[in-house]
Protein backbone atom coordinates (compact mmCIF):
# COMPACT_ATOMS: atom_id res chain seq x y z
CA UNK A 1 0.00 0.00 0.00
CA UNK A 2 2.66 2.51 1.04
CA UNK A 3 4.94 1.43 -1.79
CA UNK A 4 2.19 2.06 -4.32
CA UNK A 5 1.57 5.50 -2.84
CA UNK A 6 5.28 6.33 -2.99
CA UNK A 7 5.46 5.15 -6.61
CA UNK A 8 2.44 7.23 -7.55
CA UNK A 9 3.95 10.30 -5.87
CA UNK A 10 7.33 9.84 -7.57
CA UNK A 11 5.64 9.21 -10.93
CA UNK A 12 4.45 12.80 -10.92
CA UNK A 13 7.11 14.88 -12.59
CA UNK A 14 7.27 17.65 -9.98
CA UNK A 15 7.83 15.28 -7.08
CA UNK A 16 10.17 13.00 -9.02
CA UNK A 17 12.40 15.95 -9.86
CA UNK A 18 12.41 17.03 -6.20
CA UNK A 19 13.35 13.50 -5.15
CA UNK A 20 16.18 13.26 -7.68
CA UNK A 21 17.52 16.73 -6.86
CA UNK A 22 17.51 16.17 -3.11
CA UNK A 23 19.05 12.71 -3.53
CA UNK A 24 21.81 14.16 -5.72
CA UNK A 25 22.53 16.91 -3.20
CA UNK A 26 22.69 14.33 -0.41
CA UNK A 27 25.06 12.07 -2.36
CA UNK A 28 27.39 15.00 -3.09
CA UNK A 29 27.35 16.14 0.55
CA UNK A 30 27.87 12.59 1.81
CA UNK A 31 30.84 11.97 -0.47
CA UNK A 32 32.33 15.37 0.38
CA UNK A 33 31.90 14.69 4.12
CA UNK A 34 33.64 11.34 3.74
CA UNK A 35 36.39 13.10 1.74
CA UNK A 36 35.66 11.02 -1.35
CA UNK A 37 34.70 14.10 -3.37
CA UNK A 38 37.43 16.71 -3.35
CA UNK A 39 38.75 19.56 -5.42
CA UNK A 40 41.85 18.19 -7.11
CA UNK A 41 45.05 20.18 -6.63
CA UNK A 42 46.78 21.51 -9.71
CA UNK A 43 45.51 21.71 -13.27
CA UNK A 44 43.38 18.92 -14.66
CA UNK A 45 45.15 16.67 -17.18
CA UNK A 46 41.98 16.34 -19.20
CA UNK A 47 38.30 17.15 -18.85
CA UNK A 48 37.46 13.59 -17.73
CA UNK A 49 40.00 11.08 -16.45
CA UNK A 50 39.47 7.66 -14.89
CA UNK A 51 42.22 5.82 -13.07
CA UNK A 52 41.89 2.40 -11.44
CA UNK A 53 44.46 0.84 -9.14
CA UNK A 54 46.13 -2.30 -10.44
CA UNK A 55 45.02 -4.36 -7.42
CA UNK A 56 41.51 -2.89 -7.28
CA UNK A 57 39.87 -6.31 -6.85
CA UNK A 58 41.65 -6.92 -3.56
CA UNK A 59 40.84 -3.41 -2.30
CA UNK A 60 37.18 -3.27 -3.35
CA UNK A 61 35.71 -4.25 0.04
CA UNK A 62 38.61 -3.55 2.41
CA UNK A 63 37.47 -1.38 5.31
CA UNK A 64 39.43 1.61 6.53
CA UNK A 65 37.00 2.21 9.38
CA UNK A 66 33.30 1.96 10.17
CA UNK A 67 31.37 2.63 6.95
CA UNK A 68 34.58 3.73 5.23
CA UNK A 69 36.10 1.57 2.50
CA UNK A 70 39.29 1.78 0.44
CA UNK A 71 38.98 3.58 -2.88
CA UNK A 72 39.81 1.50 -5.94
CA UNK A 73 40.39 4.41 -8.25
CA UNK A 74 39.59 8.01 -9.02
CA UNK A 75 37.36 9.78 -11.50
CA UNK A 76 38.42 13.33 -12.23
CA UNK A 77 35.95 15.65 -13.92
CA UNK A 78 37.56 19.03 -14.39
CA UNK A 79 38.69 20.26 -10.98
CA UNK A 80 36.63 17.67 -9.05
CA UNK A 81 37.96 14.27 -8.10
CA UNK A 82 35.76 11.42 -6.88
CA UNK A 83 37.53 8.54 -5.18
CA UNK A 84 35.74 5.40 -6.31
CA UNK A 85 34.74 3.00 -3.58
CA UNK A 86 31.97 0.56 -4.44
CA UNK A 87 30.55 0.18 -0.90
CA UNK A 88 30.74 3.91 -0.13
CA UNK A 89 29.01 4.79 -3.41
CA UNK A 90 26.32 2.18 -2.70
CA UNK A 91 25.77 3.59 0.81
CA UNK A 92 25.60 7.15 -0.53
CA UNK A 93 23.15 6.20 -3.29
CA UNK A 94 20.98 4.14 -0.93
CA UNK A 95 20.78 6.85 1.70
CA UNK A 96 20.33 9.49 -0.99
CA UNK A 97 17.34 7.64 -2.40
CA UNK A 98 15.78 7.49 1.08
CA UNK A 99 16.36 11.20 1.63
CA UNK A 100 14.97 11.97 -1.84
CA UNK A 101 11.83 9.93 -1.19
CA UNK A 102 11.41 11.58 2.21
CA UNK A 103 11.70 15.10 0.81
CA UNK A 104 9.41 14.31 -2.14
CA UNK A 105 6.69 12.88 0.11
CA UNK A 106 6.99 15.89 2.44
CA UNK A 107 6.64 18.22 -0.53
CA UNK A 108 3.69 16.17 -1.79
CA UNK A 109 1.93 16.44 1.56
CA UNK A 110 2.58 20.15 1.71
CA UNK A 111 1.58 20.86 -1.89
CA UNK A 112 -1.11 18.34 -2.80
CA UNK A 113 -3.08 18.46 0.40
CA UNK A 114 -3.59 22.19 -0.04
CA UNK A 115 -2.16 22.98 3.34
CA UNK A 116 -1.60 26.65 3.67
CA UNK A 117 -1.10 28.87 6.67
CA UNK A 118 -0.87 27.24 10.10
CA UNK A 119 -1.81 23.75 8.86
CA UNK A 120 0.94 23.94 6.23
CA UNK A 121 3.48 24.93 8.84
CA UNK A 122 2.47 21.91 10.93
CA UNK A 123 3.06 19.60 7.97
CA UNK A 124 6.40 21.24 7.30
CA UNK A 125 7.42 20.96 10.96
CA UNK A 126 6.36 17.32 11.00
CA UNK A 127 8.99 16.49 8.39
CA UNK A 128 11.86 17.76 10.53
CA UNK A 129 11.96 14.73 12.89
CA UNK A 130 11.97 12.39 9.90
CA UNK A 131 14.92 14.18 8.31
CA UNK A 132 16.79 14.45 11.62
CA UNK A 133 16.26 10.79 12.50
CA UNK A 134 17.40 9.80 9.03
CA UNK A 135 20.55 11.86 9.42
CA UNK A 136 21.15 10.61 12.96
CA UNK A 137 22.21 7.17 11.78
CA UNK A 138 24.55 8.42 9.10
CA UNK A 139 25.87 11.71 10.41
CA UNK A 140 28.23 10.12 12.97
CA UNK A 141 29.87 7.97 10.30
CA UNK A 142 30.20 10.94 7.94
CA UNK A 143 31.60 13.15 10.67
CA UNK A 144 33.89 10.35 11.77
CA UNK A 145 35.38 10.38 8.29
CA UNK A 146 35.73 14.18 8.39
CA UNK A 147 37.26 14.24 11.84
CA UNK A 148 39.68 11.44 10.96
CA UNK A 149 40.85 13.41 7.92
CA UNK A 150 41.12 16.64 9.88
CA UNK A 151 43.00 14.82 12.65
CA UNK A 152 45.49 13.42 10.13
CA UNK A 153 46.02 16.87 8.60
CA UNK A 154 46.46 18.48 12.02
CA UNK A 155 48.96 15.85 13.14
CA UNK A 156 50.84 16.07 9.86
CA UNK A 157 51.04 19.85 10.18
CA UNK A 158 52.85 19.54 13.51
CA UNK A 159 55.15 16.82 12.17
CA UNK A 160 53.56 13.76 13.74
CA UNK A 161 52.84 10.69 11.64
CA UNK A 162 49.52 8.94 11.93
Amino acid sequence: MKTRLLRSILAQRRFGVVALASAAVYVVLYLAAMQYLVIAPGPARSLVALELLSDWRSLAFRQRGPFLFEPIGALQVGPLAVFLSIPNLAIALGLGSLVGANVAVSYYEFRQRGMRGVRGVHVLLATIPALISGAACCFPSACGGCFAGWRQQALASVGLAV
